[in-house]
């Protein structure tokens, strides 16, 4: 039941960093290397997440890991992230 509550977790992170950045689910999902549908369970925890995905995130946004995976620290590395 825990890791079902982690995915859920950092499925809603993911969403609210793609509303920071202001950008469709398709968009966000081309970007990142998934399908529309797949981040969409994604972000409402119904499938798990991949590391790959998170670290395309991370290289693609300028995203900050450890706040995907824990809550921790900052959005992103910088003030916006370098790539819209």
């Amino acid at each position: 039941m825990e890791n079902l509550e982690e995915c859920k977790e950092i499925g809603m992170r993911i969403k609210q960093l793609r509303k920071e950045i202001g950008i469709s689910q398709d968009d966000f999902a081309v970007r990142i290397g998934l399908k529309q549908r797949t981040l969409s369970y994604m972000e409402s925890g119904d499938r798990g997440i991949l590391c790959i995905v998170i670290k395309n995130i991370h290289k693609e946004f300028k995203a900050n890991i450890e706040w995907i995976i824990f809550g921790k620290g900052e959005i992103f590395y910088s003030e916006f992230p370098l790539a819209i």
